[in-house]
């Protein structure tokens, strides 16, 4: 979901932030700064060590990049910045040093790309952002610097993208989200800023994808995806926004295809994977999160493809391949998960390849 914080972010004012830190002087001048190159970089008028009347900055080019007015210090009036090109990149009015009416900013082009009210220095009412086409972007409601209401954004093409409530800055109630064809795509609800409840994501058919429940802005309890057939494709449980117990994958058939055991968001255990068919695929053991001891890969004949040891979450030691008929293939050595040897075996069970490789200690 795109978020409405863009919208109460003015360019423009960020800008000064910066260019209004500048050390006061004790007497009236002109005050001017240079890049490095010896070209003009700022240039400032001082009262009684107070900023007044015009200032200006350029770029190394020499073409305007801002120009303010200033009163006793503080921004007085209409302020603008430009591109390089000298096309206008933004505009607002201060008054007493504090932002006060409409604000814009421009793409270069000239289109508008975002237009904001401000009462004291803080937004005030409908803000909107646009695309560099002049589509609608964004549009949200501010009351004393906060959004308040409804928020929309929008696809490029015009159309919806979401919709969510706001609450003193917080998102509020229902949240959804659309696809660029007017599909719901997700739904959820917040209450003071945070995820509560279920969440729903679905397929651009309109079918379910993702079931998942929030307490407090952490996922909790159940939390299931599902095929665009409807079918289950997988279900785990959370406590307290970590995955916790049996964790269990599905085919679209409804066959087993995965399950794992987790113990605060790690993998504990051993863990089970499977063929459609329902033979086993693998089987590993997992130690607070990473691999430990044997692993063991099968055909789907049920034969037995690979064993590897490991140590810490790496491998240590052998790593046996097997050919479908059971037959020895490879066998490699592992020290702190780095290969130092490995031997190739040919259908007889000869050794024909043995091969040392560099270590780092």
């Amino acid at each position: 979901m795109k978020t409405m914080r863009k919208i109460i972010l003015p360019t423009m004012v960020l800008m000064f932030l910066s260019f209004l830190s500048v050390p006061s002087i004790g007497f009236a001048e002109m005050q001017k700064e240079y890049y490095p190159s010896g070209k003009l970089h700022f240039e400032r008028n001082y009262e009684n060590g107070k900023l007044e009347g015009i200032s200006k900055g350029y770029y190394e080019s020499g073409k305007l990049n801002f120009e303010a007015n200033f009163s006793n210090g503080k921004a007085e009036g209409i302020t603008k910045a430009y591109f390089e090109s000298g096309k206008l990149k933004s505009e607002g009015n201060y008054s007493n040093g504090k932002l006060e009416g409409i604000t814009k900013d421009y793409f270069e082009s000239g289109k508008l790309k975002s237009e904001r009210n401000y009462q004291n220095d803080k937004q005030e009412g409908i803000s909107r952002t646009y695309y560099a086409n002049g589509k609608l972007d964004t549009e949200g409601n501010l009351s004393n610097g906060k959004l308040e209401g409804i928020s929309k954004g929008y696809y490029e093409s015009g159309k919806l993208d979401f919709e969510t409530n706001y609450k003193d800055d917080k998102q509020e109630g229902i949240c959804r989200g659309y696809s660029e064809s007017g599909n719901l795509n997700f739904e959820a609800n917040y209450s003071n800023g945070k995820i509560e409840g279920i969440t729903k994501d679905y397929f651009e058919s309109g079918k379910l994808h993702l079931e998942r429940n929030y307490k407090n802005d952490k996922r909790e309890g159940i939390s299931k995806g599902y095929y665009e057939s409807g079918k289950l494709n997988f279900e785990w449980n959370f406590i307290n926004g970590k995955a916790e117990g049996i964790t269990k994958d599905y085919f679209e058939s409804g066959k087993l295809k995965a399950e794992r055991n987790y113990q605060n968001d790690k993998q504990e255990g051993i863990s089970r994977g499977y063929f459609e068919s329902g033979k086993l695929n693998f089987e590993a053991n997992f130690s607070n999160g990473k691999l430990e001891g044997i692993t063991k890969d099968y055909f789907e004949s049920g034969k037995l493809g690979a064993e590897t040891n490991y140590k810490n979450g790496v491998k240590e030691g052998l790593t046996k391949i097997y050919d479908k008929t059971g037959g020895i293939a490879f066998i490699d050595t592992y020290k702190k998960g780095k290969k130092i040897n490995r031997k190739e075996y040919d259908e007889e069970g000869r050794l024909k390849f043995d091969q040392n490789y560099p270590t780092e200690e």
